[in-house]
């Protein structure tokens, strides 16, 4: 098969990424105000929700934002990641109300969101699968509402699509490696259980390169993320490997052996492995419910699947 020439392959990008701009006005998620609450006026841009600090650990995560804004990043909580928070206090700073900014983050990384999904597919197969991943991506019921929540649950989802199109990027624009290492740095550092995506992001970067550029975009890539952690290490406070340790056994409930600070990583492996199998099984019912395929936008998905 040929190649298309250059002006069919840009006018198919410029089509899939209107359509993946059409695709998210579509499915913008925002909660009605009700009738009855006098007075409420919700953004142009969201809903009922967007006006409230509603979401898991959502007053936790302004707290730790105002102290950003006010340039006390090193005070943040050790097992809270910087991304969000800087991205959230950085709005703040600049004016915006506390609870505004953490929710007109959140919209601006779904939007985001199918952007990623668009270039990973893309990068991939073409743009029309670009824009049937954006479609089902950003048709999840479970993204669109957290859409609107506060907190960093679309960050976590975002950053794995970045994760994926940082490493195609790397691989595919060796030249671009060392940028796509800074980008997946900033997806490393939402959550520590994004910490691991730098692992396939990587894998992925490899595969993806032609043989003779393999080193090159493996290594642009690793150079562009050490610069990305080593920046965020000297400016912010990020957690040491034993916080981290303790953030995790500490979320984990009594029952399992959880709770409480001073843990090493054999106590929470002790705690994690005896469960590890009925765990898996209680993951894998929690993402098939997240999905919801009943609730996907399936008009629009056969329209992104016929182009």
């Amino acid at each position: 098969m040929h190649a298309p020439p250059p002006r069919d392959k840009l006018l198919a990008d410029l089509l899939g990424l209107a359509g993946v701009v059409v695709a998210t006005a579509a499915l913008w998620s925002v909660t009605e105000v009700p009738a009855g609450l006098e007075g409420v006026q919700a953004p142009a841009w969201g809903g009922l929700l967007d006006l409230v600090l509603e979401g898991p650990d959502a007053g936790e995560w302004a707290v730790n934002a105002a102290r950003v804004a006010a340039g006390q990043a090193r005070e943040v909580d050790h097992h809270r990641m910087p991304t969000w928070l800087l991205l959230v206090g950085g709005l703040h700073r600049a004016g915006v109300d506390l609870v505004t900014a953490g929710h007109l983050v959140n919209r601006g990384l779904y939007a985001l969101l199918g952007l990623l999904s668009w270039a990973a597919g893309r990068a991939l197969v073409g743009p029309g699968t670009g824009l049937l991943a954006a479609v089902l991506v950003l048709g999840s019921p479970h993204l669109r509402l957290a859409s609107e929540r506060y907190g960093i649950d679309l960050a976590v989802a975002t950053a794995v699509a970045a994760a994926a199109a940082t490493g195609l990027l790397a691989g595919r624009r060796p030249r671009w490696a060392p940028v796509a290492g800074l980008g997946l740095a900033a997806a490393a550092l939402v959550h520590f259980t994004t910490l691991p995506l730098v692992v396939p992001a990587g894998l992925l970067a490899v595969a993806a390169a032609a043989p003779g550029t393999r080193l090159r975009s493996g290594l642009g890539l690793a150079a562009g993320l050490g610069v990305g952690l080593g920046l965020a290490a000297a400016l912010l406070r990020l957690p040491s490997p034993a916080e981290l340790v303790d953030a995790i056994h500490d979320g984990l409930p009594a029952s399992a052996g959880g709770g409480g600070a001073g843990a090493s990583l054999a106590a929470v492996l002790g705690a994690v492995l005896p469960g590890l199998g009925r765990g898996l099984g209680e993951g894998a019912a929690l993402v098939l419910h997240a999905a919801r395929p009943a609730g996907l936008p399936w008009a629009l998905v056969l329209v992104a699947a016929a182009v």
